[in-house]
């Protein structure tokens, strides 16, 4: 088994996390300094009427929920059948072009 990789905040580059993102591997980042708490309520709050895609880790199954329905079961096995992850899609903002 493969160890996990590990990075500092301020050396983990965008196209390492596209890499190991795209090849569906955790990575542990340390150093992270958080300005608000990023907990259940905050992505019901700030999310919570968006539809994203729930994937069945073991099966591969896939099904529709929005954010505030898979975060109000959030840390509660209670009911719960098989593990699920949130995948998440992100879209860069457009950039102007760099100078040539």
């Amino acid at each position: 088994m493969q160890d996990t990789p590990r990075f500092r905040h301020q050396d983990f580059t965008p196209t390492e996390f596209r890499r190991y993102w795209s090849q569906g591997i955790p990575v542990v980042v340390t150093g992270v300094v958080f300005q608000r708490t990023y907990g259940p309520e905050y992505f019901i709050e700030s999310f919570g009427e968006k539809t994203v895609t729930l994937i069945e880790c073991d099966t591969g199954r896939t099904r529709q929920v929005k954010v505030a329905e898979f975060f109000c079961h959030f840390g509660r096995p209670d009911g719960r059948t098989g593990i699920w992850k949130l995948k998440v899609r992100f879209v860069l903002a457009s950039r102007p072009p760099l100078p040539t």
